[in-house]
């Protein structure tokens, strides 16, 4: 037979030891955000297991765009055209908000924000969207099937950063936006994530 084990881990991983007892393995960790360890134990001819080992760091990429405009509306729009590249590139992101009422903003303006654009998008509440290949906008954690690429308009970090692939952060040059965005960049960046910046004249 096959034992799996799966643990994921608070921190990426630095030490590990492994040591043989009479009853089976003992595997000792030390490990760092994001790590993920797969463990595979099979019996074979000459010893008791054979154990097969494998780490995968699991790091977030951040993107951080920088406008240079002081206006929300300008945030949403932009907001509007980094959604509809990343819908032509065949990705299907989850947009991060605070609210309802912010979700709303964005979800009537991907109807309007360019003449003739199409994306496919709805408010996230809970329940499963009527079709996979849609943008999703909602206040809530993104589901499985979205957490590719999270668009962060939220002012706080995502709370699933151990299953995302890629961040967006989108600050606009107020100096509220820009304050909230400072603390959310030293979150990523003691976490040990890679962090890119992106100016955008606005």
């Amino acid at each position: 037979s096959v034992e799996k084990m799966q643990v994921p881990l608070l921190l990426p991983v630095f030490c590990l030891s492994l040591r043989k007892t009479f009853t089976g393995l003992t595997l000792i960790l030390l490990a760092l955000h994001g790590a993920l360890v797969q463990i595979k134990a099979q019996p074979v001819d000459q010893y008791p297991y054979y154990v097969n080992i494998l780490l995968t760091a699991h790091m977030a990429e951040v993107s951080f765009y920088l406008l240079s405009s002081e206006s929300i509306q300008d945030r949403y729009e932009f907001t509007c055209k980094l959604i509809e590249k990343a819908y032509r590139n065949g990705l299907f992101c989850y947009v991060l908000t605070d609210n309802n009422e912010q979700s709303q903003i964005l979800d009537d303006l991907l109807w309007t924000f360019r003449a003739g654009s199409f994306i496919p998008h709805q408010i996230y509440t809970g329940e499963p969207p009527g079709m996979e290949k849609m943008v999703l906008i909602g206040s809530l954690n993104a589901p499985e099937q979205w957490q590719e690429t999270v668009i962060n308009l939220s002012t706080c970090c995502p709370e699933q950063l151990n299953k995302i692939e890629h961040v967006r952060e989108i600050l606009d040059n107020s100096e509220v936006s820009k304050e909230l965005g400072r603390s959310r960049y030293r979150h990523y960046q003691k976490s040990g994530f890679d962090i890119t910046t992106h100016n955008i004249n606005s």
